[in-house]
């Protein structure tokens, strides 16, 4: 999703990019996602008052993924900018002699785009990874990690533990926890994608 943004902000916009997504603080966005899935619940319990299987953020599946959706718009538009400043960076030159030369869209976009938008590929995912572990703000205001542990993650966990249980040493534990594992994934995402950049 975010390749695809980017690759069409670039082609319609060239120069201006989608930052208003991304200069949103994420207690806003967990805001808009609240009042607009409220709203949206509200709506379908009105249409169908008969029946009383759906009950919002207290169904488990609806709130989370509620959550993730709200993540996902947050984050995929500063992923989006840093794929579009990787295609800015790309020079036509290349394009028109591949062009020349009789390769197609998808030679073009195999050959050329995709090898040149790795460095962009692989900041965006890193930077991606680091966001999905340490969402903490969007389940603070919009679930509190409710219904149930439905939408617990990590941070919030962490936070709970530490702050509201009072267990100092396990709360840093499963802080430093998280930090180990993005590490792992950022040095597996370096290893994997990042050793071809530099062939």
């Amino acid at each position: 999703i975010p390749t695809l943004i980017g690759a069409g902000a670039y082609s319609l916009y060239k120069e201006r990019a989608l930052l208003t997504m991304a200069d949103l603080p994420m207690f806003a966005v967990g805001l808009l996602f609240s009042f607009v899935s409220a709203w949206l619940c509200i709506r379908w319990l009105l249409r169908y008052i008969a029946s009383h299987t759906f009950v919002g953020f207290a169904w488990y599946r609806i709130a989370f993924g509620i959550v993730v959706l709200a993540d996902v718009w947050k984050t995929s538009s500063f992923a989006a900018l840093l794929i579009l400043a990787g295609l800015q960076v790309i020079p036509d030159d290349l394009y028109d002699a591949a062009r020349v030369d009789g390769a197609t869209v998808w030679q073009r976009f195999w050959h050329i785009t995709l090898p040149l938008l790795k460095p962009a590929l692989l900041l965006a995912l890193l930077f991606r990874t680091m966001d999905a572990f340490r969402v903490f703000d969007l389940v603070f205001v919009m679930t509190q990690g409710g219904p149930g542990d439905a939408t617990q993650v990590l941070q919030f966990y962490g936070y709970q533990t530490l702050f509201t249980e009072g267990r100092i040493g396990y709360g840093s534990a499963v802080s430093v926890a998280v930090f180990l594992m993005i590490l792992a994934l950022s040095l597996t995402y370096l290893r994997a994608i990042g050793s071809s950049l530099l062939e």
